[in-house]
């Protein structure tokens, strides 16, 4: 059986479950970091305004920011550098400069000298509310935070947070990214878990399906729980039961409809045998007459007289034989030989054998029966210039015969018919040569089917082999 689908259930399931964990991730990640970046830029902002404070109180900011171009060689100015440079180090910050109303750097913990200019983005003169940067990475990609006090009519003082005050967003986000890959491992393991769990419980349930429909009517299958897929599997249960009744109360109605036909078959073969072997002689005993010799019309319609009678023989032997239960008389078979005897019924006919050859007990009148049907319907279907194949695979506990052409294939409307007894779709037959070989074949404990195959037909004689020599 074909399988339905390209994707199992269970990575289908997979799939979507990833695809929803992603997206969740990705707009988390995008609503969380922006919620943390503003938290900790609100963070910051406090303590730089803190430790700006502090520096106004801890440092002679009056002094500091007097300082005018030419001061940096005083002994006082180096002092106080060296105090700037102190302070920026024990409270985290990067960099610290203290500026004129200008604009003009009066002091700086980096080394820019009194009446340089400095060219940061300053508040508007008079106004006396700080000016803040937003936390953000520069050009290197790191992190960066400022903000620009003013001192009241003193200057301006700028203190920019450092590395080491910075990098807790770094350890923050490493963590958090852990978290995240820890979160979306779990994630995974149990996704996987419950696919597993979830799409092995639909396998089984799809398996018993797909043998169910080869024909396996006592497929069971049992899954525990009280979810969809208990109530499917006990569904499930009772439609194979169902069908099984079904199928073996059609099966004794199909033996008992066939034994009762196979007893009129016989009962009219018998009536009709009798009359049609006296027409028979009676037409052989016109033919030898004078009047009959003498004259050419009369002696043809005598002779297809007696074609017809022999061809109505041939079918009332025909039905014989299917109403007769085959007697098997098993032996060990020679399967060479029987391929070269039915392969002398069709020359052109193409013969597959392994390298290795069975001698399985069967019947081997019942068998060439069987393979010479099978041969003359395949090339009357493939035609004088077609192809017959006539072969044999051997099983561990099977042999398969089979017969293929590369005719134009049995008929949709037929395949379900060609084995009926009187079911043909030829101008000429009795329709039972399938009947009959179906016959023998399920006498000997096998199975007769049509095979599906890309050309032409293919039919195919499984039987069993208990016994070798």
């Amino acid at each position: 059986m074909r399988r339905p689908f390209t994707w199992s259930l269970r990575w289908q399931i997979l799939a979507a479950m990833l695809l929803v964990l992603s997206a969740s991730l990705l707009l988390h990640t995008w609503i969380t970091d922006n919620l943390f970046l503003s938290a900790l830029d609100r963070q910051f902002t406090a303590r730089l305004s803190l430790l700006a404070r502090q520096a106004e109180s801890d440092l002679p900011m009056h002094r500091m920011a007097a300082y005018v171009s030419g001061d940096e060689e005083t002994r006082i100015f180096q002092q106080d550098r060296e105090h700037l440079r102190r302070f920026a180090h024990d409270q985290q910050l990067d960099r610290i400069t203290i500026l004129s109303n200008q604009g003009h750097v009066c002091l700086d913990n980096l080394g820019l000298l009194p009446g340089a200019a400095a060219g940061f983005e300053l508040p508007v003169p008079g106004n006396y509310t700080p000016r803040l940067t937003m936390l953000h990475r520069n050009r290197r990609g790191e992190w960066q935070k400022a903000i620009t006090l003013p001192l009241n009519n003193r200057g301006l003082l700028r203190i920019s947070a450092g590395f080491k005050m910075l990098n807790v967003i770094n350890r923050i986000r490493t963590r958090r990214l852990l978290a995240l890959a820890v979160g979306i491992l779990l994630s995974l393991g149990l996704s996987w878990f419950l696919v597993y769990f979830l799409g092995k419980r639909i396998s089984r349930l799809s398996r018993a399906f797909q043998s169910l429909q080869s024909g396996h009517g006592n497929t069971r299958v049992r899954l525990s729980g009280r979810d969809e897929i208990a109530y499917l599997s006990q569904a499930f249960n009772e439609m194979a039961s169902e069908l099984e009744t079904r199928a073996e109360r059609d099966r004794q109605e199909q033996e008992q409809r066939l034994s009762e036909l196979k007893v009129l078959s016989s009962g009219v073969a018998h009536e009709i045998r009798n009359p049609l072997a006296a027409i028979g002689s009676l037409a052989d005993l016109l033919v030898r007459q004078d009047t009959i010799k003498s004259s050419s019309d009369t002696r043809d319609l005598v002779s297809r007289l007696r074609n017809e009678v022999d061809r109505v023989d041939k079918i009332v032997v025909e039905v014989l034989a299917y109403a007769r239960q085959p007697k098997l008389n098993r032996a060990g078979l020679d399967i060479i030989e029987l391929f070269n005897e039915v392969k002398s019924i069709d020359p052109n006919c193409r013969l597959a054998l392994p390298e290795t050859l069975p001698r399985p007990f069967l019947d081997r009148a019942g068998i060439a029966t069987v393979l010479r049907n099978l041969v003359l319907n395949a090339r009357e279907a493939a035609g004088p210039q077609g192809e017959v194949t006539l072969g044999i695979r051997v099983r561990p506990a099977r042999i398969l015969f089979f017969v293929a052409d590369n005719g134009p294939g049995v008929p949709a409307e037929s395949v379900k018919n060609i084995f009926q007894p009187f079911y043909s779709h030829k101008t000429r037959g009795s329709g039972l040569g399938l009947a009959i070989a179906r016959n023998i074949i399920e006498t000997h404990g096998g199975r007769l089917r049509l095979a599906d195959s890309a050309q032409g037909a293919l039919f195919v004689a499984g039987l069993p082999r208990p016994k070798e020599d």
